[in-house]
């Protein structure tokens, strides 16, 4: 003679029937669509590490904190956290010398780079135009060499608003 089902026999029917439909809906939707998980994300530039045996690589630069200019038509701004490095053709010791000794002054390029523009103006540049501007206005203020590249290990920018004096 057949068990009637009981209540928790079909609670337990429908659980399982549930599970089965968001798995199998889960393969389905991986196997047809082609999905790129990450793709509009930001490419980390390689590792000071990565390149120290070919190049020499300073990387003393710090973590620079700065604003965005404001744009006329709103209060908006953007915070900007970046920690640049570069890289040189040669491990010469006396341009990075030179690098140490300039780098208050290559630091204020930078930031003097990213309050003069808006958050909109530098995300619609992009983040490779900015590196070669700033690579070609700093090596203007070096003279035992040049750098080959510049890198950033960080480059977060961060919306925010200005506070009127009515807030």
């Amino acid at each position: 003679m057949k068990k009637p089902l009981t209540f928790v026999s079909v609670l337990y029917m429908i659980i399982f029937f549930l599970l089965a439909v968001i798995i199998l809906g889960t393969i389905i939707v991986y196997a047809v669509r082609h999905a790129t998980p990450g793709k509009d994300l930001r490419q980390a530039d390689p590792s000071p590490e990565e390149l120290s045996e070919q190049f020499g690589t300073f990387t003393e630069m710090g973590q620079i904190r700065t604003f965005t200019a404001s744009d006329s038509n709103s209060s908006e701004v953007a915070a900007l956290v970046i920690e640049p490095w570069f890289s040189y053709e040669s491990k010469d010791i006396a341009f990075y010398e030179e690098l140490s000794g300039k780098r208050r002054k290559i630091q204020s390029i930078i930031v003097n780079y990213f309050n003069q523009r808006t958050f909109a103006t530098l995300k619609s540049l992009g983040e490779s135009y900015i590196k070669d501007e700033l690579l070609e206005m700093i090596n203007q203020e070096l003279v035992m060499g040049s750098i080959s590249a510049l890198y950033f290990e960080t480059y977060l920018f961060i919306e925010t608003e200005i506070p009127t004096e009515s807030q």
